[in-house]
């Protein structure tokens, strides 16, 4: 009787076994690495904005781009399979996200055309999310200020990875101020972009509000879900 109970069992079908898998995420939102790039040129322009050795394959990657006025952004190439665009892009700003199509070193190519100007990039490399946005990615181009607010999303998920960008047309710093405190990544003076990042344990309305100084920015802030 038992080596027939035995031999019954296995015989048995997976779901009468009550197998099951289990969906994860992959581990918490992570900032793997990032990158920064730039060109003051006439048109066309074109630069790359290069990941270390630390991005990996299935990585989540968001490049924002900024250009001066009368220079049309390019879509960007390279270290993904395929760039979508995120949201409306404004005047003169543009992001897009895509999946690591690799591991190790990897060129994003950035390109702008039109006029004579700079164009600059900024990018993240993300671990532990997925490419999937939570809310609306914004754009705004505030008015000039010093203790600024924005830009703003509201989200539906706990545990978002948040990224800013604010592109400077000036040599000034951002100072994230308030709560949520973003963690600034990058202040790079020469390309003239600050990128920062905070993770939402918690679902629902979000703004960065910092201090600065100088002439108006163009911002961009963006949610993934985990």
């Amino acid at each position: 009787m038992r080596k027939l109970l035995i031999i019954l069992l296995i015989a048995l079908p997976c779901s009468a076994q009550h197998h099951r898998k289990i969906f994860t995420s992959g581990g918490s939102p992570t900032v793997v690495t990032y990158c920064t790039g730039e060109t003051y040129a006439a048109s066309p322009q074109s630069f790359n904005c290069a990941f270390g050795s630390a991005r990996a394959s299935g990585d989540i990657e968001i490049v924002d781009i900024y250009a001066d006025s009368g220079i049309a952004i390019g879509a960007p190439t390279g270290c993904v399979l395929s760039w979508t665009v995120l949201g409306t892009p404004g005047s003169g700003q543009a992001a897009y996200i895509g999946t690591s199509s690799g591991s190790g070193i990897c060129n994003i190519a950035i390109s702008g055309s039109g006029a004579t100007g700079q164009v600059t990039a900024a990018a993240y490399d993300l671990s532990g999310v997925i490419a999937t946005i939570d809310g609306t990615p914004t754009y705004s181009h505030p008015a000039y200020c010093t203790n600024c607010t924005g830009p703003s999303t509201t989200t539906t998920t706990n545990g978002d990875m948040v990224l800013t960008f604010i592109s400077q047309i000036s040599l000034y710093t951002v100072t994230p101020t308030g709560t949520p405190l973003f963690v600034v990544d990058f202040t790079n003076a020469s390309v003239t972009d600050t990128g920062s990042h905070f993770v939402q344990s918690t679902y629902g309305a979000i703004d960065m509000t910092w201090s600065w100084s100088g002439a108006a920015p163009y911002c961009f802030i963006v949610a993934v879900k985990p």
